[in-house]
């Protein structure tokens, strides 16, 4: 019942298809349009207001339906859906700016094993307990609110953890990670910015935010991916003290042909870090600036520190530069105000125009994931690391920035331009253009109208 739109919902509907006359070297095409009024659909008895077809080329048939949903997805964020729900007052361009800002920090939920109550324990083979995930909970917690908005009964039993996903985590050898960001503020001054553990993310000088789940930007996340290369990734580094341990980052970055000037910025900023000088708030980051005790890293927690770094020396065109190091067991040392020994360190640096902080946090937001550190933890090679990060980024879970509400009688379903109705959405990955008779006329009409854009 959950699953299920209400009367009076107003559907989008995005129509994927493929279009054998498009050159194969053609980025998908989307076309979004608003309805004068709803129009009803009898084939899935829903009111239709919205309409999206995405129109694809046959060479990127196996992406069509991630793009559909990934489409689906960003339209349950509401403030994506309410740019649609304005088309006609600001125009195509107001709904790309909103695509846009929800690109620049879409909200991920990263794999986290959490453990499993006794009376919810699922014994396994070879008497291997499963533990639950995250987005479990996560998702058995939505549905249990919208069931009750309903007042319908949730039938199904808990969502449960793929057993290889326990499996890979009942030897109890993967270790725990505690995610630092921090950020060059000035000459010689450092700011942490950001810590993660656990799924969570705080931020610091927020003190009214409390905890949050990671963001992430798709421009950021771009980026990482360029910098991810054999001659960026270093493992099984050993290093006995956090100033050694920088000196290799520096060695790595210098070869990327950084003026001079840039270079020794780097390395007096580095070395500050390593041995506390200018560290600015990171000194009482356990109490200040609203971080709180639930973030701070516990016994046998591993530290991963991203750093980044804006010089004045460098062009403004200049791309940013990354470094990404594993350290070597037994891990000897760690940061001064963090008691964890530090297993990863991720070096970036760039001009001051650059987006630095945006590309570290995404990082960070990546770095909470459970599963994603313990591949990296255990590839035995830069190509297997590089390969890791790969498949993190193709099955990332988003999640859209809704409301749930319980008070069924407050909520407005009339699209009278002040008040926002619920949206329902629908795919239908079966559109062939030009080939299925049965398309009806709203339908044909909107590929050619509001906007078009590149995906």
């Amino acid at each position: 019942a959950a699953e299920q739109p209400e009367a009076g919902d107003e559907a989008v509907d995005i129509s994927v298809c493929e279009v054998l006359g498009m050159d194969e070297d053609a980025a998908p095409r989307i076309g979004v349009a608003r309805m004068a009024r709803p129009i009803l659909d009898r084939r899935l008895s829903r009111r239709v207001r919205y309409v999206v077809v995405l129109l694809v080329p046959p060479a990127a048939r196996h992406l069509s339906t991630k793009l559909g949903e990934a489409l689906a997805t960003s339209f349950m964020d509401e403030g994506l859906a309410g740019a649609v729900r304005r088309l006609n007052e600001d125009g195509a361009e107001g709904l790309v700016c909103a695509f846009d800002a929800y690109l620049s920090a879409m909200t991920i939920l990263p794999t986290i094993h959490l453990p499993c109550d006794a009376e919810e324990a699922v014994q396994l083979p070879g008497s291997i307990v499963a533990d639950s995930i995250l987005s479990d909970k996560m998702v058995d917690s939505i549905e249990g609110v919208l069931c009750e908005e309903r007042g319908a009964s949730l039938h199904q039993p808990p969502h449960q953890s793929p057993l290889v996903q326990a499996i890979g985590r009942a030897d109890g050898d993967e270790a725990s990670f505690f995610i630092e960001v921090d950020e060059v503020c000035g000459p010689g001054r450092w700011r942490m910015t950001h810590r993660l553990r656990q799924g969570l993310e705080l931020d610091a000088g927020r003190q009214s935010s409390g905890a949050h789940l990671p963001r992430v930007s798709v421009a950021a996340l771009a980026q990482l991916r360029q910098m991810l290369t054999s001659s960026t990734v270093a493992l099984d580094i050993a290093a006995e003290c956090a100033v050694s341990a920088v000196n290799v980052a520096m060695d790595m970055l210098r070869r990327s042909h950084l003026p001079q000037a840039a270079n020794d910025e780097l390395a007096r900023a580095l070395v500050d870090r390593a041995v506390g000088a200018g560290v600015g708030n990171i000194r009482t980051s356990g109490t200040a600036d609203g971080l709180g005790e639930v973030i701070k890293p516990v016994q046998n927690d591993e530290a991963c520190h991203v750093l980044a770094i804006t010089s004045r020396h460098i062009p403004p065109t200049t791309a940013m530069r990354g470094a990404f190091l594993r350290f070597k067991s037994p891990l000897n040392f760690s940061f001064p105000s963090t008691e964890a020994p530090v297993r990863f360190l991720v070096v970036f640096i760039g001009p001051e125009q650059a987006k630095l902080s945006t590309l570290a946090d995404s990082v960070a937001a990546l770095a909470v994931d459970e599963d994603l550190m313990g591949e990296l933890n255990r590839a035995g090679a830069v190509s297997d690391f590089i390969e890791a990060f790969d498949r993190r980024l193709s099955s990332l879970q988003v999640i859209p920035h809704a409301r749930l509400r319980q008070d069924t009688k407050s909520r407005s379903r009339l699209s009278d331009g002040s008040k926002a109705p619920e949206l329902s959405l629908d795919i239908d990955p079966d559109h062939d253009v030009g080939y299925d008779l049965d398309v009806p006329w709203w339908w044909r009409k909107v590929v050619s109208i509001i906007q078009t854009w590149q995906v």
